[in-house]
């Protein structure tokens, strides 16, 4: 006797497809495709030979093949366009219109080489079950788990409708099942997408042009992506080192195009010479971000030196008591190249003749214009002398001056 099979189950149609997303939060959001017209589904197996012994033409012995299912590849014929379907299967950009928040303006996949392969989901396959009034009683449901699609091509043809396909492979993972069947009373219902006011587009990291200057570094911090049309992006910009000379460092923000509204175009620091910048000095510049994708931007980053200053050593003073008069001078602050340089001494005491003292001013090669050489001044016996200045000048070189003498003579009448 041979009992009969509790469920004789028809199924028909490839009634809707649905695709389960979950997101870093753990939110799971259904996508549900209805112009889908077909299914595929290949068991991906991995099978291990026979091994027979077969002794003098004779068969004694063998251990059958083993077969172990891995997963199934899932072919799914769509005979529309579906950009979010495709944006899930291999990644990419959905393009919205900023004027029309529903319309799709286009779509761009995964640049070569990049990371981005789509996401995970699960697979929701309805076939419907009739009965012998024509009705439909319930559906059929086989979800595939951990999916994930592989890259899409697209192909046209005259007077013929485009179908696309998209190869799926789905894995179970360990004490997983490959798929599972249940059976459901009505199929899930489409319900249009609550737009979002705003639409948010990818940000790629600016390039830096002349990094290092003046033995800083600029970095680039993590930048937000995607980000929200409309909304205010701070791009912080690091310097790091040691300074080789005092100045401004200044990095300037520029688009190519995509952006139009740069609210922060260039920040500035000074620094000094020798400066350890170790911990990082931040400057920040900001844009706007526009309706679209953004990758042209970039950062310029300039020095300008400041304008050095050189010392000036005191000069040496020879024969600085002449006739009862001291002959000292005054320090000289540092000076830019360039400039005229007022060497200022003071004679003080009491003269002990009337005569003429003399300071002349010399250097030992590092000063080449000495454009006022001496100066006088004529003393009468007896005359007490205070704090009385005898000037001389001259350029100031590039460099450090230590070299300078005065020379202090005097002259009887």
């Amino acid at each position: 006797m041979a009992y009969k099979s509790k469920a004789e189950i028809p199924t028909i149609d490839c009634a809707l497809v649905t695709i389960s997303v979950t997101d870093e939060q753990m939110v799971t959001t259904e996508f549900g495709f209805d112009t889908a017209s077909q299914i595929s589904v290949e068991p991906q197996i991995e099978t291990t030979d026979p091994i027979r012994l077969i002794v003098k033409g004779i068969l004694r012995a063998q251990k059958n093949q083993v077969d172990t299912l891995t997963g199934n590849q899932i072919t799914l014929t769509d005979n529309v366009f579906n950009p979010e379907l495709v944006l899930i299967l291999q990644g990419g950009t959905i393009l919205y219109d900023p004027l029309v928040p529903k319309k799709i303006a286009g779509y761009i996949p995964p640049v070569a080489g990049s990371k981005d392969k789509g996401q995970v989901f699960k697979l929701n396959a309805y076939s419907a079950r009739y009965d012998t009034s024509g009705q439909i009683i319930e559906y059929e449901k086989i979800t595939y788990p951990n999916c994930q699609g592989t890259p899409v091509a697209f192909s046209s043809e005259d007077d013929v409708f485009r179908v696309p396909e998209y190869v799926i492979n789905s894995a179970p993972k360990t004490g997983e099942a490959p798929y599972e069947i249940h059976y459901v009373q009505e199929l899930p219902v489409l319900e249009e997408p609550v737009w979002p006011v705003t639409i948010e587009y990818t940000l790629a990291t600016p390039t830096i042009t002349d990094a290092v200057q003046n033995g800083l570094t600029a970095t680039i911090n993590t930048l937000p992506s995607p980000v929200v049309a409309g909304a205010t992006v701070d791009i912080p910009v690091t310097l790091t080192g040691t300074t080789v000379a005092a100045g401004v460092h200044t990095i300037t923000l520029a688009s190519a195009g995509q952006v139009t509204n740069i609210t922060i175009n260039a920040d500035s620091e000074s620094v000094t010479s020798s400066q350890d910048i170790s911990t990082g000095i931040v400057l920040d510049v900001a844009f706007i971000m526009p309706a679209q994708n953004v990758n042209d931007l970039s950062i310029t980053h300039t020095f300008i030196q400041s304008t050095p200053t050189y010392t000036v050593a005191d000069p040496t003073i020879t024969d600085a008591l002449q006739n009862g008069l001291t002959l000292t001078v005054e320090s000289i602050t540092p000076k830019t190249e360039g400039t005229t340089v007022l060497v200022t001494s003071l004679l003080n005491g009491t003269a002990l003749a009337a005569g003429t003292h003399t300071v002349t001013l010399t250097s030992g090669g590092q000063v080449t214009t000495i454009t006022t050489p001496t100066d006088t001044f004529v003393a009468t016996a007896s005359e007490t002398v205070i704090n009385e200045q005898l000037v001389t000048e001259f350029t100031m070189p590039g460099a450090n001056v230590n070299d300078l003498t005065l020379t202090h003579t005097f002259v009887a009448s």
